[in-house]
């Protein structure tokens, strides 16, 4: 990490005692440490100006970290955009874990993608806007390591302990499992699959995937791992890898720069559907992301639907551009679509877990009748039935 933020333009003037260390070094008597400070000083500028000119030049040939909203992020993922990559024809190269080189290639991609690319907000000035860029390209490249991925949790989780103390605890009991066994167990395509327990994560490290959910997209399909290698071999393979995806629904989707999110696990604000599972372990929550894939509306699946929807003409006339407080007319007839497909895929999950489906209705009862005026004893005495 050091070598590496010692060879960025961003480095020398970053604070007051890097630059006093750096005029030492060029002032210094012994002619090898002023040359070493001169050798730094050139590569720098030279590696900085050479990245600045591929990353703008490249037409997203090379990535940055993305979007800061997770949502956004995770819809160009599902179309097969990766962070910190290289994209050769429709394939994604990760390069994040090739430093020293990967941190100042990544810190010059995120500028160009928050700084250069993404318009200013109408109230923020050209210095803001910069400014902004330049701290949040060198807070990802800094934390967002893998040799510093405890470290991070860790400090997280001290800042926000109800929200990350779950994940330090998964992530420190999982880790006494060796990283060789997790690789090896993913060195293949795969599902990726989700680890919301301490007892998941650490299945999940020994390879052991059965009654683990399958991470979806918001159509309700599972995303798959890829792998480079069709090799035994591939789990020794350091570089991530992703391809894009010729798949109009996602892509059109991706475009948006809209946060298309899954429904959260909670029913009704209060019945967690994770509780709840079938013979085969699967939760409630997954059966109903599963449903909606081949949930039919009028004869046509989800997917169908917006695919017809994307290639209408009336579709292509709406505008794309999302405003302020203000999305786009294509955003809302996505949602639109997505909101009635879940509601039909639900009605169906329900039938298939009639204990979640009996506290459902008496929920809603429950909230149906304290809103006519019967009294709060009476509505939670309906709940513990």
């Amino acid at each position: 990490m050091t070598f590496a933020l010692e060879r960025t333009p961003l480095n020398i003037p970053l604070t007051k005692e890097s630059w006093e260390r750096f005029k030492i070094e060029l002032g210094n008597p012994d002619p090898i440490i002023k040359a070493q400070a001169r050798g730094k000083l050139v590569t720098a500028a030279l590696v900085g100006y050479t990245l600045m000119e591929a990353v703008q030049n490249g037409n997203g040939s090379i990535t940055g970290g993305g979007p800061s909203d997770e949502r956004q992020k995770k819809a160009l993922q599902a179309a097969g955009w990766q962070p910190y990559s290289i994209k050769i024809g429709d394939e994604y190269f990760s390069y994040q874990r090739l430093d020293p080189i990967a941190t100042p290639l990544g810190i010059i991609a995120d500028i160009v993608e928050t700084g250069v690319t993404e318009s200013k907000d109408f109230n923020e000035s050209e210095l803001e806007h910069a400014t902004q860029a330049f701290l949040l390209a060198l807070t990802r490249n800094v934390t967002n390591k893998s040799y510093l991925a405890g470290i991070q949790t860790f400090t997280d989780a001290l800042s926000d302990p109800d929200r990350f103390v779950p994940r330090f605890g998964r992530n420190f009991v999982s880790s006494f499992v060796p990283n060789l066994i997790s690789q090896m167990a993913d060195s293949d395509t795969q599902a990726m699959k989700e680890s919301r327990s301490v007892m998941d994560s650490v299945k999940k490290k020994l390879g052991d995937r059965n009654g683990l959910d399958s991470k979806r997209n918001v159509l309700g399909e599972e995303i798959m791992m890829e792998a480079m290698f069709d090799s035994p071999l591939q789990f020794f393979n350091p570089i991530a890898f992703s391809t894009k995806k010729d798949d109009p629904v996602l892509q059109e989707m991706a475009s948006l720069n809209h946060a298309f999110r899954l429904p959260p696990p909670n029913l009704g604000g209060q019945i967690d559907m994770l509780a709840y599972k079938s013979d085969a372990g699967q939760s409630a929550y997954d059966r109903w992301q599963e449903l909606l894939k081949s949930t039919k509306i009028g004869g046509q699946t989800l997917r169908q639907k917006l695919s017809r929807l994307i290639k209408s003409r009336d579709y292509k006339q709406l505008s794309p551009e999302s405003e302020p407080g203000l999305e786009s007319p294509r955003i809302t007839q996505i949602n639109s679509i997505l909101t009635k497909y879940r509601k039909e895929a639900r009605k169906r999950m329900m039938r298939e877990f009639p204990e979640l489906d009996k506290q459902y209705s008496a929920l809603t009862l429950a909230k149906t009748r304290f809103k006519t005026g019967v009294s709060r004893e009476d509505v939670l005495a309906l709940l513990s039935q």
